[in-house]
């Protein structure tokens, strides 16, 4: 009931009172104030809720603000490391593509150099296959005019065989570290000229 309406009921119950009207209305009037106020106790109570609610609001919202700063400065942290890691990523990606086209210019270079090599195989077996026959044709050669016959089985710092004649079989082993190859060159014709003097 609002202040306005308190006056009038006064001013009727003054009214009332002057006059001399009977109990009836002086009770309706009583009445009527008596609810009034209740009106007014009931409003200004919830005057009081409201209050207290929009109190509680405003403190709700002073924690969801406090709250939402905090999950600002979480998520730009977030972001800022993001940013860091994508930057990070960034040059690692930079960093392989920079080695992997290093790679495949190192892996054309080997392809070059495996096709020139292949190419040098071929030229190579070629002449080898052209030259065997000959050189078996002069070493065997060699082996029937010379009568002179190598071990293969010695070390390799030995140079072992045997020369035959008709008649005889003259054996040599030489160091090939104490003995110069002239030297073993004019041994070895001493030895075959021997052994051919041998057959006379």
């Amino acid at each position: 009931m609002s202040f306005g309406v308190l006056c009038q009921t006064s001013k009727e119950l003054a009214n009332v009172l002057d006059s001399g009207d009977d109990l009836k209305e002086l009770l309706t009037v009583t009445e009527s104030g008596k609810n009034g106020i209740e009106q007014m106790e009931q409003r200004q109570l919830k005057v009081k809720r409201l209050q207290q609610a929009l109190a509680k609001l405003g403190e709700e919202e002073g924690e969801l603000s406090s709250i939402r700063l905090q999950e600002n400065k979480e998520n730009n942290e977030v972001i800022s490391n993001l940013g860091k890691e994508k930057y990070s990523q960034v040059e690692g990606i930079e960093k392989l593509n920079a080695a992997l086209g290093s790679l495949e210019n190192s892996m054309r270079e080997i392809d070059l150099e495996s096709s020139k090599l292949r190419k040098e195989k071929a030229g190579i077996q070629h002449q080898a296959s052209d030259a065997l026959p000959k050189t078996k044709y002069s070493f065997s050669l060699y082996s029937n005019v010379t009568r002179l016959r190598w071990d293969y089985d010695t070390n390799d710092d030995k140079l072992q065989g045997f020369v035959t004649s008709l008649r005889d079989v003259r054996p040599f082993s030489l160091n090939l570290k104490e003995h110069s190859s002239h030297f073993i060159a004019n041994y070895l014709w001493d030895v075959i000229a021997s052994a051919k003097n041998s057959q006379a």
